[in-house]
């Protein structure tokens, strides 16, 4: 079910150096491991069987361009294994359900005024690329007047999604060169090949408009694997096959780059679009687009 990847994910470089190596029987791997909160119990099953006995835990760092990913993945197979059968959608919506609803919908409001100020207020026509549980197609739904779609991998999150009222296209169906916004968000992380997956998703976009990357902010990663501290912040940012590659700010817009995207930065129509309830609001708002352009790893970009 396991695939190995030799060369750079990103650049495509072999030039890569080990940060750590674990092999499944490792106990602080092991303990590793049980940080995943939506793996249910036919994965521990599975694992305690020695299904991924013969398997290593090993990340690599590309010399050339920085970028972090794992070594060894799950094929198309095992993908399938993973969503199908070891995570559990209920704890998936109770891990969401648990966090911080009105914080998700701050950012994502402040996220698509941005955007609709970009555009000058018309209607936009809206793709988001690995929907999960549609979070995002129902924000924008209910507060914008925009055509949304989403797509998504497996045919139990269609359903789920068609359920909860969100129309989901599959690739023959979606049509080219047409979306003014593409939302791609936490999704990166998750596949083996992030810059062919931008690429591919480019042809949806028209000329002008504006797609949306973001992932874990995976700051600290490298620091953590060297000293061997496999603890919940490293599984924030790496986790045996889920999260499987670790962008920072630099590797995000080199991912971008490569796929044919620039990034966008407009820091003042950005902060016409922010909220202002407080005067200290406005301090921080005046620093909050350079600062996100510059650490953060939720970026905007266009065509280049």
């Amino acid at each position: 079910m396991f695939i190995q990847r030799v060369h750079c994910p990103l650049c495509q470089s072999s030039g890569v150096k080990e940060l750590i190596r674990r092999t499944t029987q490792d106990k602080d791997f092991v303990n590793y491991i049980k940080f995943e909160p939506t793996f249910k119990d036919n994965f521990f099953k599975d694992f305690n069987a020695g299904l991924m006995d013969d398997q290593i835990f090993s990340v690599l760092k590309c010399q050339s361009c920085d970028f972090i990913f794992q070594q060894y993945i799950l094929n198309d197979q095992g993908m399938v294994r993973l969503y199908m059968d070891w995570m559990d959608q209920h704890t998936v919506e109770e891990v969401y359900n648990h966090s911080n609803a009105e914080l998700v919908l701050k950012y994502q409001l402040e996220e698509h005024r941005f955007v609709k100020a970009h555009f000058r207020g018309q209607k936009l026509n809206v793709l988001d690329w690995g929907a999960g549980l549609g979070i995002f197609c129902k924000i924008i739904k209910s507060h914008f007047n925009d055509e949304v779609y989403a797509y998504e991998f497996t045919d139990e999150k269609n359903d789920y999604l068609a359920e909860h009222g969100i129309i989901s296209k599959g690739e023959g169906e979606i049509p080219e060169n047409y979306f003014h916004f593409i939302n791609i968000n936490q999704v990166l992380e998750h596949v083996a090949d992030p810059v062919g997956m931008i690429r591919k998703v480019l042809r949806y976009l028209r000329d002008d408009g504006i797609m949306y990357l973001s992932t874990p902010n995976c700051t600290t990663i490298e620091r953590k694997l060297r000293a061997g501290q496999l603890d919940a912040e490293a599984h924030d940012q790496l986790s045996p096959y889920q999260h499987i590659n670790s962008f920072t700010n630099s590797t995000l817009k080199t991912a971008g780059r490569l796929a044919g995207l620039k990034s966008l930065f407009q820091p003042f129509l950005k902060m016409r679009t922010l909220e202002y309830h407080r005067p200290v609001d406005y301090v921080k708002n005046l620093v909050r687009p350079i600062k996100s352009y510059m650490s953060r790893t939720d970026l905007y970009f266009q065509k280049s």
